[in-house]
């Protein structure tokens, strides 16, 4: 099956259960990095993120095979969160290590 980059865009404060429950799931290394997301949309924003303009999020990915994806999105849906979040999945063209 191809692989697949699973980003989970989320609030710094339901990161940290994501990740751990994603790297418990799949056992494929997780990494979680702290965003500034600068938009109109603001259907996920606290009050204050709308008055200033700005969301701080934290987004989560990891590489997941393609059949294994949707049942991590619905494990991750259904962990007690403090927000929503919002998930895309990117096909993994190449990927290598040098050293």
């Amino acid at each position: 099956m191809p692989e697949l980059l699973l980003t989970i865009y989320c609030s710094k404060v339901d990161a940290g259960p994501i990740a751990t429950t994603l790297r418990d799931a799949t056992r494929h290394p997780v990494h979680q990095r702290d965003e500034i997301v600068h938009g109109l949309d603001f259907s996920d924003a606290s009050p204050a993120e709308s008055v200033v303009g700005r969301l701080e999020r934290c987004a989560v990915d990891l590489r997941v095979e393609e059949g294994a994806a949707s049942a991590l999105i619905a494990q991750v849906g259904a962990l007690k969160r403090a927000a929503p979040f919002r998930w895309h999945l990117t096909p993994v063209i190449a990927s290598g290590r040098l050293t």
